[in-house]
């Protein structure tokens, strides 16, 4: 009787692992038998790649899901499956309902292994690495204590403000130099060098050349990773030598401020900071060895993306919005409008002001949605075969989110999306007053420029509010307008942007910032004397009138 039912068992079990073993079967070959997404044709061999579009590209794929009827477009490059998400709700089912599939990042012979970007935490593969810098990275960039960088901004906004006062015609590099000395102060307790400091200089180079090298089919050696053997010297392989000269610049940015820090460590000299803080959450019984290996493979890592992402980001904004005042006066005078009732007399805004201000507010999230400045986003990588609205999704496709053609939605934002027009995120009054105005639920936040799921940017409530004080700043003290040449004719902005799949900002444009009154001057003036002060508990510089 017991072996009868140990055979009744065995048997059981052995039936029900078959059927389990034949409904897997019968799934996969269902699956294989589902169309991959709607899409350009695809020529033998090289697929896609000889109809890839070479810049702008957002707007070709924005483009082919309108004509093909689709919120996702699939492409074959040279035997790599490309899937491009036009759509915030494919983006949202996609990475992040499924993140469990969709957080790995695609490795690229060009970005990761000859230019050493592999073990970025921007680009680095979903891993155990990963999650240890992005747990560092949440400890440091809570969202629950969003004021805790307030201070810091702050001083950084003041400073700004004076320097462009002293040389108005440089105001992108006071912008670029303002955003490294505030991420230099985050992340590494470094006060930069006066006027030009070697570690932003070096991340000026290092974010440039890394928006090239990440374009899916800016280089051959990633379709075709057997060309890192040829030499150097072979016709046609002038990408090794870039990419020699890029890692030059890469690692002067990532290994330069941390050296500085760990050096100042061991002199107990080191100013506040995350790479100090994180140095001192190490277990009490690591040794000395262990815990620069640690420092080395985890808070390294982390403190060099927020360094490069902290910079690449406001300094594009802050050059759109720039473009943005100059062409579009009639917005600017209504933020003014508000600033100054809100403020009174002529002050500077602070933070405890932000609600007061949504027309400001308005302005900033006009720009982020108008000029993202990452079109394309960042790659992610699909670990595993899926199915969307009855398509297959190949495993190891890589996943292209079109932040552009999501935040240039009408549907979402309304109608002329590539206009720049802020009240579409306000309630406005009926008699077209600027009081009592309110920023619109409705609306949702451009917010696809910091990424999807599990990849989302840790820290885009510290970048956001420090362009805010910026922003808020510059208009409560400034008239930008447009250059008049000598001949007193106005010198009229193109508006082209340089195409950059992940660092977009406009072509080089002149134009004209001035104090909006000789108070105003006074104030900008007194604003920098005080910026050195302890910050702690700002209070508003006003002048009286």
């Amino acid at each position: 009787m017991v072996n009868d039912n140990l055979i009744f068992t065995t048997l059981g079990l052995a039936c029900t692992l078959a059927l389990l073993l034949l409904t897997e079967n019968y799934a996969r070959q269902r699956k294989l038998k589902l169309p991959l997404p709607p899409g350009p044709p695809k020529l033998p061999i090289v697929g896609n790649l000889l109809n890839l579009p070479r810049g702008f590209e957002w707007f070709t794929y924005m483009r082919w899901g309108k004509e093909y009827h689709s919120d996702i477009i699939h492409l074959d490059i040279a035997g790599s499956s490309v899937l491009v998400v036009n759509t915030s709700e494919a983006a949202f089912e996609l990475m992040d309902r499924r993140s469990a599939l969709y957080s790995s990042r695609p490795l690229m012979t060009m970005t990761h292994e000859l230019y050493g970007w592999k073990e970025d935490f921007i680009f680095m593969p979903y891993s155990n690495l990963w999650r240890e810098c992005r747990k560092l990275f949440h400890q440091e960039l809570n969202p629950s204590d969003a004021a805790y960088h307030e201070p810091n901004a702050l001083k950084a906004s003041r400073l700004l403000i004076n320097s462009i006062l002293e040389t108005p015609e440089d105001w992108r590099y006071k912008f670029r130099y303002m955003a490294g000395t505030l991420i230099l102060s985050i992340t590494y307790g470094i006060t930069a060098q006066p006027s030009s400091d070697p570690f932003i200089e070096a991340a000026e180079v290092a974010l440039k050349s890394v928006t090239e090298a990440a374009r899916p089919g800016a280089f051959l050696v990633d379709q075709f990773p057997w060309l890192r053997h040829v030499p150097s010297w072979f016709p046609g392989a002038s990408f090794k030598k870039k990419a020699r000269e890029w890692r030059m610049y890469k690692d002067r940015m990532t290994d330069g401020p941390f050296n500085v820090v760990m050096k100042q460590i061991a002199q107990d000299t080191a100013h506040q900071s995350f790479l100090l803080r994180a140095y001192h959450s190490l277990p009490h019984d690591k040794s000395e060895a262990e815990k620069v290996k640690y420092m080395r493979e985890v808070a390294r890592l982390t403190a060099v993306s927020m360094f490069t992402g902290g910079t690449a980001t406001t300094l594009a904004a802050f050059s759109s919005f720039v473009l943005a005042m100059v062409c579009n006066p009639q917005y600017q005078a209504k933020a003014q409008e508000e600033l100054d009732r809100v403020l009174g007399s002529v002050s500077l805004p602070d933070f405890k002001d932000r609600d007061s201000l949504p027309y400001v507010s308005a302005i900033v999230k006009e720009v982020q949605r108008w000029q993202p400045v990452g079109p394309l986003g960042i790659a992610h990588l699909l670990q595993g075969e899926d199915i969307y609205k009855g398509y297959r999704i190949p495993k190891n496709t890589i996943i292209v989110p079109n932040v552009w053609a999501m935040l240039h939605n009408e549907t979402v934002y309304g109608p002329d999306p590539n206009k720049f027009n802020p009240e579409r995120f306000l309630l406005l009054l009926k008699d077209g007053t600027n009081t009592n105005l309110k920023l619109n639920p409705a609306i949702p936040d451009p917010d696809a420029d910091f990424g999807f799921g599990r990849r989302v940017c840790p820290g885009q409530h510290v970048a956001l509010s420090s362009l805010w004080i910026c922003i808020a700043s510059v208009l409560a003290v400034f008239k930008l307008e447009k250059a008049v040449d000598e001949q007193g004719n106005v010198v009229e902005p193109t508006g082209e942007y340089i195409p950059s799949s992940i660092q977009n900002h406009p072509a080089p444009f002149k134009c004209s910032i001035t104090p909006r009154s000789r108070e105003h001057e006074m104030l900008i003036r007194e604003a920098g004397l005080h910026a050195d002060m302890d910050l702690d508990q700002p209070e508003n510089l006003t002048v009286s009138s």
